[in-house]
């Protein structure tokens, strides 16, 4: 077998007339901040502060759920999404020193309108109707013009504003006020990571008629680290994440500074728990983890059903149960259950394209950060372990050869492709510390299987 080594502070609101809806991630200071209480529907900062830090996001099917902010009490924002993965509730729930409050925004879709329905907790409310005419978005009070993706790049409404964008990031702002001829200009840098809302399907223009949050950094792909402004009350915002495992922020720490004044926010993002699925094996009962990437369905452990030429590594029965079987390359052929097959070659290239990210150079679908996404989290000698970002959790389940001989367990896994070389070898796949490989072994050596379903 070859083994290839391998704004001024802008209050936001979410749309144009709820100037009281503020969001949850809003950076306002203290002149603008009112008092408020935690009382007993509120969670703990401890409790849901945990619940955050200990959430596990499966890219792909991320949705954020709720947000909370901490300053002297508590404002939570819960979402709601369609099939579409588009936002159509957003629920937000205010205690303060005196009351209560919880206002509530709908939004449904139609092929060329959005509506929005603004409900608050006294009873009022309103309705706008936003109808997209080519380039434009064009409601009563607003005319947004977008670009081809969707991102605004200009918006009359009580200023006048023209946007930048650099690789799917809102860079700059330069706004000249209706009024009074004032102008304002902001400034933005980000970090490599994921946004909160990364995975929304919700039309980019969107976010800018429900989150004036930061100038619209929610259309934006990345988190903003930076924000510096120049008006009347210029100044500047640094931010600070912590991180799960799949990039997304859990906590965000903003401070901003404006004329002498200093203010500090803590927002919490919590985020969808994709349900785990299953599948059990009528032949002998086994039940399995499973995981859709990408248009693909796989098996998310290695197969472990016992048949003549499949054996445990080292003869323990226990690594089977920890790695699965390993197989000779005809008996993986037949070994996967009715409905699922041993991937081909091209199958398996689809599934480290996918995983990929970088789309990697050094080989067709071979990189370091197709390996990393697909390793578990845990389980790899010399903490080499990875992000399992898509749930395939590749565990290093060694090989065995027709001698008896087992090598690389903890270090290294390599599984069947249906597709043959010649007569005597067939591809495989592996991966290990720094490469994905694909590559041809002789049939007679015993490796993993993973299945796919039909």
């Amino acid at each position: 077998m070859r083994k290839d080594v391998r704004a001024y502070c802008i209050r936001p609101i979410f749309a144009a007339l709820t100037a009281t809806l503020v969001l949850a991630t809003t950076l306002t200071f203290t002149a603008c901040e009112e008092k408020k209480k935690q009382d007993s529907t509120t969670p703990t900062p401890t409790e849901t502060e945990a619940a955050a830090t200990e959430k596990s996001v499966s890219s792909g099917s991320v949705k954020l759920l709720d947000t909370f902010t901490e300053k002297d009490g508590f404002r939570t924002w819960k979402f709601e999404y369609d099939k579409q993965n588009r936002i159509v509730k957003i629920e937000q729930t205010i205690t303060s020193t005196d009351e209560v409050r919880v206002d509530t925004v709908k939004v449904t879709y139609s092929d060329d309108s959005v509506t929005v329905k603004n409900i608050y907790s006294n009873g009022s409310g309103d309705v706008k109707k936003y109808v997209k005419s080519g380039n434009s978005i064009i409601s009563k009070e607003d005319t947004l013009t977008i670009d081809k993706d969707g991102f605004i790049v200009k918006s009359v409404e009580y200023w006048s504003k023209a946007y930048e964008y650099e690789n799917g990031n809102l860079i700059g702002i330069k706004g000249r006020s209706l009024d009074d001829g004032s102008t304002s200009s902001h400034n933005y840098s980000y970090d490599d990571k994921n946004s909160p809302f990364s995975k929304s399907n919700t039309p980019k223009w969107l976010f800018h008629l429900l989150f004036l949050y930061k100038d619209n950094v929610f259309e934006s792909k990345n988190n903003i680290i930076l924000h510096s402004w120049e008006s009347e009350m210029g100044g500047d915002c640094n931010h600070s994440y912590q991180y799960d495992s799949d990039s997304f922020p859990v906590t965000e720490t903003t401070e901003c500074y404006s004329d002498g004044n200093e203010d500090t926010i803590i927002t919490h993002y919590i985020y969808s728990q994709p349900k785990a699925t299953t599948f059990t094996d009528p032949r002998d009962n086994k039940t399995y983890k499973t995981a859709k990437i990408g248009s693909q369905t796989w098996l998310a452990e290695n197969l472990n059903h016992e048949t003549k030429n499949s054996k445990c590594y080292e003869n323990n029965q226990a690594n089977c149960g920890k790695y699965g079987r390993l197989y000779d390359w005809q008996t993986a052929t037949k070994a996967c259950p009715s409905g699922w097959h041993l991937p081909s070659r091209e199958e398996w290239g689809k599934l480290f394209h996918y995983a990929d990210g970088t789309s990697g150079t050094k080989y067709p679908y071979q990189s370091e950060t197709s390996s990393k996404n697909l390793r578990a989290k845990s389980g790899w000698e010399d903490n080499e372990n990875g992000t399992d970002k898509f749930g395939f959790a590749a565990l290093p389940s060694g090989t065995g050869s027709d001698k008896g001989k087992f090598n690389a367990v903890g270090s290294y896994a390599a599984w069947w492709s249906s597709t043959e070389w010649d007569n005597d070898d067939a591809h495989y796949r592996s991966t290990d510390y720094s490469f994905d490989a694909d590559d041809v072994s002789g049939k007679g050596e015993y490796l993993s299987v993973r299945c796919i379903k039909d």
